[in-house]
């Protein structure tokens, strides 16, 4: 009975963030994810909002559906002018759902098969993360005690 669940456990922290980022389909799955111009005018590139960012991967809003299992070039740039991508990787859609009527669409993946110079990216991006979220809870101002 013990095997008859196929439980996905979480192994790394999640980071509830808003950024801009862009995805196209990888040229592996070019053929089988094909957008049309009325999407996609740039070329296949969809502007997506992140939602969140993990060690395994990331969420994001897109008004693009991608299908289950397809891999995606997922690149978030700099935050100013001139600076380099934060990050630039392949992801792998495991979870697609429909938030809204827009239609917009939740899209959970995880990464895939990173390079060294993607691993170091996305180290750096959860370092930040991590320096935000320490720095914030550390300057959070104390909740005043009502009951005195």
């Amino acid at each position: 009975m013990a095997g008859d669940f196929d439980l996905i456990v979480r192994r790394s922290a999640r980071y509830d963030i808003a950024l801009r980022a862009k995805v196209a389909p990888t040229q592996i799955h070019s053929a089988a994810v094909r957008l049309a111009s009325s999407v996609s005018p740039r070329g296949g590139i969809v502007d997506v909002d992140l939602l969140d960012f993990s060690g395994g991967g990331v969420g994001f809003l897109s008004m693009v559906f991608f299908p289950r299992k397809s891999c995606l070039r997922l690149v978030i740039q700099g935050f100013h002018e001139g600076e380099p991508d934060l990050l630039d990787a392949v992801v792998r859609v495991q979870r697609i759902v429909m938030s809204d009527r827009r239609p917009a669409y939740i899209v959970g993946t995880s990464f895939e098969s990173l390079s060294e110079a993607a691993l170091a990216q996305v180290d750096l991006v959860l370092a930040r993360l991590e320096g935000v979220s320490a720095s914030a809870d550390a300057t959070a101002p104390a909740i005043p005690d009502t009951q005195a």
